[in-house]
């Protein structure tokens, strides 16, 4: 049996790893049927590699929004913004207000 190679963007997608945006724009144009035929993946696994990516791809766009135009060549591939909360600080702010 011949020894395929599945590149790291497929393999983090179906392992649920974050993803930067460049192993994002690798898996997400593939089909089930893409990953099934080139990678030897059975039908759950593509599933799950489709799906990890399409909301990695999400996250990447609503990461997007939430920063300013300004902040986004400083941005790191990923995680970094995403394990924030500024919410929490500006209501500590109003909480030690009216007591």
């Amino acid at each position: 049996m011949k020894e395929i190679e599945i590149p790291l963007s497929v393999l983090k997608a179906m392992s649920r790893l974050p993803m930067s945006r460049e192993e994002i724009d690798e898996v997400v144009d593939m089909k089930h049927t893409d990953l099934i035929i080139e990678y030897g993946l059975d039908s759950l696994q593509a599933h799950m590699a489709c799906t990890w990516t399409y909301t990695e791809a999400q996250r990447q766009h609503s990461q997007d929004m939430s920063m300013s135009l300004a902040d986004a060549p400083e941005r790191k591939p990923y995680g970094a913004h995403t394990k924030t909360y500024p919410l929490k600080e500006s209501l500590r702010r109003l909480i030690k207000k009216y007591r």
